[in-house]
């Protein structure tokens, strides 16, 4: 194990803060919602609860799980967004969705601040985006993304 100096103690205190948040963070954000599950009747897709009651009527050609409350929806080769109560967050504007809400490292580069976010990658027109359930832009024009994972000991984001 490598020996900290005292000006290193502040750094190593902050990664380790850092590592134990992301921690939480990640389990948190992996974690799928499951109050609600995937319903199908014919061809088309909604959710039922646990004993089978239709909560969200199918209506829809292709669901996800939910997760973070929220569930992606294809209708027409398009994706958009669903809350848990059934109201569309965001219309069928996507040509694909990632596969989950997951946590997101965001680096502010002008004003040197980093926060944490739970969105999901879209992609419209062959262009990546990440987005809220609401389908709000992650990023400011300033910002930079990572995925949060721990790739090392250094507990570096991905």
């Amino acid at each position: 194990m490598k020996r900290l100096s005292h000006g290193n103690s502040n750094f190593a205190m902050m990664k380790i803060s850092f590592a134990v948040v992301l921690l939480l963070f990640c389990i948190r954000a992996n974690a799928q919602d499951f109050e609600l599950v995937p319903y199908r009747t014919g061809n088309k897709w909604g959710f039922s609860d646990k004993e089978g009651v239709i909560k969200i009527a199918p209506k829809y050609d292709r669901v996800r799980p939910f997760n973070n409350g929220f569930s992606a929806f294809e209708t027409n080769g398009k994706w958009g967004f669903i809350d848990i109560s059934g109201k569309e967050t965001t219309a069928a504007i996507f040509d694909s969705v990632g596969d989950y809400f997951r946590g997101y490292f965001v680096y502010d580069k002008v004003n040197q601040e980093s926060t944490v976010k739970t969105g999901i990658a879209v992609y419209k027109n062959g262009t990546e985006r990440f987005v809220n359930g609401e389908g709000a832009d992650l990023l400011g024009e300033n910002d930079v993304i990572s995925k949060l994972e721990i790739v090392d000991d250094n507990f570096g984001a991905a």
